[in-house]
């Protein structure tokens, strides 16, 4: 945990200096009951991410930045359980660099990298137990992609879209679970190396100066076969309240074959504060 909150504060340190927009949210939750339904049940969660987006130009280049995080901490106790239990939730940490030549058509040339990985080591919960599942860089997913990327923006509205050959590396040391490879049981592959096509689409909507609506949709096939493939759909819908008070509703929709057979889900209700920097 500590490991985990010195990266917090270092990426928080980085992307103040450098990024012309943060987007910094703080949200807590908490619920408890005592009936005779359930019993008695109490749970809190704490929540924090941060989103920092950078652009400059390099000659009659256009170089974007992206750092991303989102760290929380869950606790819950009830009647059946002998000790609570502390899990970490919205674990995990991404950075991408994409490198654009507007040539002044519709759509430009690009190439991106970029990582995907946990900030904190996560759990699962199995027989009242908590069973380790990942860690930082434990496994930790990189990717770099070379295409054509088209973007729109108005006052209220942006797009970008972007299509492009890609090669996906993953490495694990002890969670093993996305890098290694089925067909060679007796064999725990620490690498996996993949080739394949990217798309990725992210959509802003603003209605007024109190609602805002962020979507991003992330697909990558591999050439490996049509069934090997990976989807991310994230949605965040922010409510202002008043001034940095809102609230949130956050969505996730995730499919990765290594991960678990058939849809992933997160879903979220949220109240907290949201300064922009």
């Amino acid at each position: 945990m500590i490991r985990a909150l010195v990266i917090i504060l270092f990426f928080f340190l980085f992307s103040l200096t450098l990024a012309a927009q943060t987007r910094v949210v703080f949200a807590v939750a908490q619920s408890a009951s005592d009936d005779w339904k359930q019993g008695e049940t109490f749970a809190i969660e704490f929540a924090h991410s941060l989103d920092s987006r950078y652009s400059l130009r390099i000659d009659t280049f256009v170089l974007s930045l992206n750092l991303r995080y989102a760290i929380g901490c869950r606790y819950y106790k009830d009647d059946k359980t002998a000790t609570p239990f502390v899990l970490p939730t919205d674990n995990e940490l991404f950075g991408e660099a994409l490198l654009k030549y507007p040539i002044g058509w519709q759509i430009d040339p690009y190439i991106s990298a970029n990582f995907r990985t946990q900030i904190t080591e996560s759990f699962l919960v199995v027989n009242n137990q908590r069973k380790p599942s990942a860690k930082l860089w434990d496994p930790v997913v990189s990717q770099q992609t070379g295409g054509f990327t088209f973007s729109s923006s108005k006052p209220n509205f942006t797009f970008s879209t972007r299509l492009g050959f890609s090669l996906k590396q993953t490495r694990a040391y002890f969670y093993t679970q996305m890098s290694d490879n089925p067909r060679t049981p007796t064999i725990k592959e620490r690498y996996k190396s993949e080739t394949g096509i990217e798309s990725k689409t992210d959509f802003s909507l603003s209605f007024g100066v109190n609602s805002r609506l962020a979507s991003a949709l992330e697909i990558f096939g591999t050439f490996e076969g049509i069934r090997r493939w990976t989807m991310r759909f994230r949605n965040d819908l922010q409510f202002t309240l008043w001034k940095s008070l809102s609230l949130f509703v956050q969505t996730e929709l995730a499919y990765d074959e290594r991960q678990k057979f058939g849809l992933q889900y997160r879903q979220s209700l949220r109240l907290g504060f949201a300064p922009v920097f």
